[in-house]
Protein backbone atom coordinates (compact mmCIF):
# COMPACT_ATOMS: atom_id res chain seq x y z
CA UNK A 1 0.00 0.00 0.00
CA UNK A 2 2.88 2.49 0.84
CA UNK A 3 4.70 1.58 -2.21
CA UNK A 4 1.83 2.41 -4.00
CA UNK A 5 1.20 5.84 -2.94
CA UNK A 6 4.52 6.35 -3.59
CA UNK A 7 4.21 5.31 -6.99
CA UNK A 8 1.29 7.61 -7.02
CA UNK A 9 3.27 10.89 -5.42
CA UNK A 10 6.03 9.81 -8.06
CA UNK A 11 3.47 9.79 -10.91
CA UNK A 12 1.96 12.98 -9.77
CA UNK A 13 5.33 14.62 -9.47
CA UNK A 14 6.58 13.54 -13.30
CA UNK A 15 2.83 15.08 -14.23
CA UNK A 16 3.67 18.49 -13.03
CA UNK A 17 6.70 18.25 -14.52
CA UNK A 18 5.52 17.56 -17.96
CA UNK A 19 3.12 19.91 -17.94
CA UNK A 20 5.82 22.83 -16.32
CA UNK A 21 8.08 21.99 -19.23
CA UNK A 22 4.49 22.13 -22.01
CA UNK A 23 3.97 25.71 -19.98
CA UNK A 24 7.12 26.88 -20.83
CA UNK A 25 7.29 25.60 -24.31
CA UNK A 26 4.01 27.47 -25.27
CA UNK A 27 5.03 30.45 -23.94
CA UNK A 28 8.17 29.55 -25.71
CA UNK A 29 6.11 29.27 -28.96
CA UNK A 30 3.46 32.65 -27.96
CA UNK A 31 6.90 35.20 -27.47
CA UNK A 32 7.77 33.81 -30.91
CA UNK A 33 4.16 34.30 -32.58
CA UNK A 34 3.86 37.76 -31.26
CA UNK A 35 7.18 38.73 -31.97
CA UNK A 36 6.58 37.76 -35.66
CA UNK A 37 3.52 39.62 -35.81
CA UNK A 38 4.92 42.84 -34.54
CA UNK A 39 7.58 42.57 -37.22
CA UNK A 40 5.22 41.86 -39.98
CA UNK A 41 3.15 44.72 -38.48
CA UNK A 42 6.13 47.20 -38.67
CA UNK A 43 7.62 45.89 -41.88
CA UNK A 44 3.72 46.52 -43.44
CA UNK A 45 3.91 49.97 -42.23
CA UNK A 46 6.90 50.92 -43.49
CA UNK A 47 6.84 49.69 -47.17
CA UNK A 48 2.70 49.88 -47.58
CA UNK A 49 2.25 53.09 -45.75
CA UNK A 50 5.19 54.88 -45.71
CA UNK A 51 6.19 53.65 -48.95
CA UNK A 52 10.06 52.73 -48.00
CA UNK A 53 11.68 50.41 -50.49
CA UNK A 54 13.18 48.53 -47.95
CA UNK A 55 12.77 47.35 -43.73
CA UNK A 56 15.01 47.97 -41.28
CA UNK A 57 14.96 47.84 -37.68
CA UNK A 58 17.26 49.89 -35.49
CA UNK A 59 19.55 51.18 -38.58
CA UNK A 60 19.96 47.27 -39.89
CA UNK A 61 18.86 45.81 -42.86
CA UNK A 62 18.29 42.39 -44.35
CA UNK A 63 18.80 41.74 -47.71
CA UNK A 64 18.51 38.64 -49.64
CA UNK A 65 21.45 37.93 -52.31
CA UNK A 66 19.86 37.16 -55.68
CA UNK A 67 22.83 37.27 -58.11
CA UNK A 68 26.84 36.04 -57.72
CA UNK A 69 28.55 39.24 -58.18
CA UNK A 70 30.32 38.76 -55.17
CA UNK A 71 30.56 35.03 -55.19
CA UNK A 72 32.74 33.49 -53.19
CA UNK A 73 32.13 35.45 -50.44
CA UNK A 74 28.37 35.83 -50.62
CA UNK A 75 27.01 33.56 -52.68
CA UNK A 76 23.42 33.26 -53.92
CA UNK A 77 20.45 33.13 -51.31
CA UNK A 78 22.57 34.75 -48.50
CA UNK A 79 21.43 37.09 -46.18
CA UNK A 80 23.75 40.22 -45.33
CA UNK A 81 23.13 42.88 -43.21
CA UNK A 82 23.64 46.03 -43.55
CA UNK A 83 24.08 48.89 -40.98
CA UNK A 84 22.68 52.30 -42.80
CA UNK A 85 25.39 54.92 -42.82
CA UNK A 86 27.59 55.60 -45.33
CA UNK A 87 30.00 57.60 -43.62
CA UNK A 88 33.31 56.15 -42.61
CA UNK A 89 33.58 53.80 -45.18
CA UNK A 90 36.92 52.46 -46.56
CA UNK A 91 38.81 50.57 -49.31
CA UNK A 92 38.03 47.23 -49.48
CA UNK A 93 34.32 47.38 -47.49
CA UNK A 94 31.85 45.81 -49.15
CA UNK A 95 28.71 48.24 -48.97
CA UNK A 96 24.87 47.81 -50.43
CA UNK A 97 24.02 50.95 -52.73
CA UNK A 98 20.86 51.65 -55.03
CA UNK A 99 21.49 51.41 -58.47
CA UNK A 100 17.77 52.11 -60.57
CA UNK A 101 15.44 50.04 -58.60
CA UNK A 102 17.57 47.32 -57.58
CA UNK A 103 19.80 47.21 -54.03
CA UNK A 104 23.61 45.98 -55.23
CA UNK A 105 26.15 44.62 -53.17
CA UNK A 106 30.16 45.41 -53.92
CA UNK A 107 33.21 45.95 -52.73
CA UNK A 108 34.91 49.19 -52.64
CA UNK A 109 37.89 49.48 -54.08
CA UNK A 110 38.64 53.14 -54.92
CA UNK A 111 37.55 56.19 -53.36
CA UNK A 112 37.42 59.31 -55.27
CA UNK A 113 35.91 63.23 -53.75
CA UNK A 114 32.31 62.18 -54.28
CA UNK A 115 31.88 58.73 -55.72
CA UNK A 116 33.35 55.40 -54.68
CA UNK A 117 34.42 52.89 -57.23
CA UNK A 118 33.17 49.53 -56.56
CA UNK A 119 33.72 46.10 -58.00
CA UNK A 120 32.33 42.11 -57.39
CA UNK A 121 34.23 39.58 -56.13
CA UNK A 122 33.00 37.30 -59.03
CA UNK A 123 35.60 38.44 -61.78
CA UNK A 124 32.83 38.55 -64.70
CA UNK A 125 31.55 41.64 -62.28
CA UNK A 126 31.84 44.97 -63.69
CA UNK A 127 33.61 48.01 -62.27
CA UNK A 128 30.76 50.52 -61.05
CA UNK A 129 31.11 54.28 -60.03
CA UNK A 130 28.50 55.22 -57.49
CA UNK A 131 27.63 58.33 -55.67
CA UNK A 132 27.61 58.73 -51.74
CA UNK A 133 23.78 59.60 -51.99
CA UNK A 134 23.51 56.02 -53.44
CA UNK A 135 24.72 53.87 -50.73
CA UNK A 136 22.25 52.61 -48.06
CA UNK A 137 25.49 51.29 -45.51
CA UNK A 138 28.34 48.72 -45.06
CA UNK A 139 27.66 44.86 -45.26
CA UNK A 140 28.37 43.61 -41.51
CA UNK A 141 27.23 40.45 -41.55
CA UNK A 142 27.06 37.77 -43.99
CA UNK A 143 23.82 34.59 -43.04
CA UNK A 144 24.79 31.50 -44.90
CA UNK A 145 21.19 31.10 -45.48
CA UNK A 146 21.51 29.86 -49.17
CA UNK A 147 23.46 26.54 -47.58
CA UNK A 148 20.84 25.95 -44.93
CA UNK A 149 18.29 26.53 -47.75
CA UNK A 150 19.91 23.99 -49.88
CA UNK A 151 19.98 21.26 -46.96
CA UNK A 152 16.54 22.10 -45.79
CA UNK A 153 14.70 21.73 -49.22
CA UNK A 154 16.77 18.46 -50.20
CA UNK A 155 14.45 15.20 -50.00
CA UNK A 156 16.83 13.39 -47.85
CA UNK A 157 16.00 15.55 -45.08
CA UNK A 158 12.71 15.25 -45.82
CA UNK A 159 12.53 11.89 -45.63
CA UNK A 160 15.16 11.61 -42.06
CA UNK A 161 12.65 14.23 -40.35
CA UNK A 162 9.57 12.03 -41.58
CA UNK A 163 11.48 9.49 -39.86
CA UNK A 164 12.45 11.17 -37.00
CA UNK A 165 8.94 12.03 -36.33
CA UNK A 166 7.10 8.47 -37.06
CA UNK A 167 9.85 6.79 -34.69
CA UNK A 168 8.99 9.76 -31.95
CA UNK A 169 5.38 9.16 -32.37
CA UNK A 170 6.17 5.41 -32.01
CA UNK A 171 8.25 6.11 -28.59
CA UNK A 172 5.41 8.28 -27.44
CA UNK A 173 2.84 6.12 -28.11
CA UNK A 174 4.81 2.96 -26.25
CA UNK A 175 5.37 5.07 -23.70
CA UNK A 176 2.00 5.95 -22.69
CA UNK A 177 0.90 2.24 -23.40
CA UNK A 178 3.15 1.46 -20.88
CA UNK A 179 1.98 3.80 -18.40
CA UNK A 180 -1.75 2.38 -19.09
CA UNK A 181 -0.75 -1.03 -18.12
CA UNK A 182 1.02 -0.54 -15.12
CA UNK A 183 -2.00 1.56 -13.79
CA UNK A 184 -4.38 -1.32 -14.85
CA UNK A 185 -1.50 -3.89 -13.02
CA UNK A 186 -1.80 -1.77 -10.02
CA UNK A 187 -5.26 -1.45 -10.07
CA UNK A 188 -5.81 -5.30 -10.13
CA UNK A 189 -2.98 -5.84 -7.12
CA UNK A 190 -5.32 -3.41 -5.29
CA UNK A 191 -8.50 -5.73 -5.76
Amino acid sequence: MLNQLQDLNQDEKEMDVRQKIIGIILTIILICVITLMIIAIYTFIQIKMIHKSFNHFAGIIALYEETESMKPVINVDDIVFVVINNEGLKENDIIAYYDNDYVITHRIISITDDSYITLGDNPNSEIENVNKDQILGKVFYIWRFGTWKKTMTSPQVYILVLITLMLGSFTILEFKKDKINKRRKDGEEKS
